[in-house]
């Protein structure tokens, strides 16, 4: 059992893991988890990020999240609608919104352009109530810091290895979420917990950080891969090169071949040959990375490769 999510799904991901090792972790165990890009920490350092003087250019999802926490916590948040949260210069197009008749983007561009045209940037906070904004960042016993404390995911102990994601370019997601649930969990005494920057050359943005980090995750997982009927080879019976090529790989061995088989980063098997030969022509497959599965006399040999 793999889990993984990205963005508001990795907060998702993360949720799901620490309910499955507290509440089924005999009928479910996790083998591992990758977590990417996710607000881990919505109470503290997304308020943080989204509620400081800095311009932040994805300003609806705070109204989507107060419309989620009335949703989820009718009771604690019995007294808070989104009009007790905005100011009424947004309140229009934030009920529409709610209602239905314009989808996020939408409710998204008119927010900005409201607080371009009233503050001259777009500072999220302008269109909070005073008074709850205040208490959203003091983070007190107030309805909604209690409500965003609730969703939080970070200060709890994985047993399976898990790995954080995130690229420090992320607009949309403080990539600090990470590096602090990184840090709480080894804290907390978690066996095997690494964050992991995938942008440390260039920086990516949210939408950028997709691809990296789902490939960092499928190539992780390959490692805890279990194949039946398998052998140990050595290094000295069998090796590939070059690794990494952009159109031909080597096998080198003295061991007949029964069969080759090359799977892409999604398992998905993209090249078989039957009694191959001992060159193997990879230049029609795209850039990434691949898995190699050889079966001869000496039983079954994997080994990830590249191609550039």
């Amino acid at each position: 059992l793999f889990i993984t999510g990205y963005s508001q799904g990795g907060h998702a991901s993360m949720a799901v893991h620490r309910e499955l090792e507290a509440n089924y972790s005999d009928i479910m165990p996790v083998t591992a988890a990758s977590h990417m890009s996710g607000p881990y920490s919505v109470s503290e350092k997304m308020i943080e990020f989204t509620l400081g003087d800095s311009e932040y250019f994805f300003v609806a999802y705070l109204a989507n999240v107060a419309i989620s926490m009335k949703t989820a916590y009718p009771e604690l948040m019995a007294n808070h609608d989104v009009e007790d949260i905005f100011k009424p210069g947004y309140l229009e197009d934030i009920i529409e919104f709610r209602n239905e008749d314009i989808d996020l983007w939408e409710l998204n561009e008119r927010l900005i352009a409201r607080l371009e045209a009233e503050y001259g940037a777009s500072i999220p906070k302008n269109m909070i109530q005073d008074s709850i904004l205040t208490r959203i960042l003091a983070n007190d016993d107030h309805p909604v810091p209690t409500a965003l404390r609730l969703n939080d995911v970070y200060d709890w102990t994985p047993q399976a290895p898990t790995r954080i994601l995130y690229c420090e370019g992320d607009d949309q997601v403080y990539y600090i979420n990470s590096i602090l649930a990184e840090e709480t969990m080894n804290a907390n005494g978690a066996p095997d917990v690494t964050a992991i920057g995938l942008d440390p050359n260039m920086p990516l943005d949210h939408g950028g950080c997709v691809s990296p980090a789902a490939s960092n995750t499928v190539v992780w997982w390959f490692g805890f891969r279990s194949l039946s009927n398998t052998v140990d080879v050595s290094s000295e019976k069998i090796s590939i090169s070059p690794n990494p090529t952009s159109d031909v790989i080597q096998i080198n061995t003295l061991e007949e071949l029964k069969l080759v088989q090359v799977f892409d980063k999604y398992g998905r098997l993209v090249l078989r040959q039957s009694k191959p030969d001992k060159v193997i022509n990879i230049s029609d497959l795209p850039v990434g990375n691949y898995v190699l599965k050889l079966e001869g006399e000496f039983g079954v040999y994997t080994q990830m490769i590249s191609k550039q």
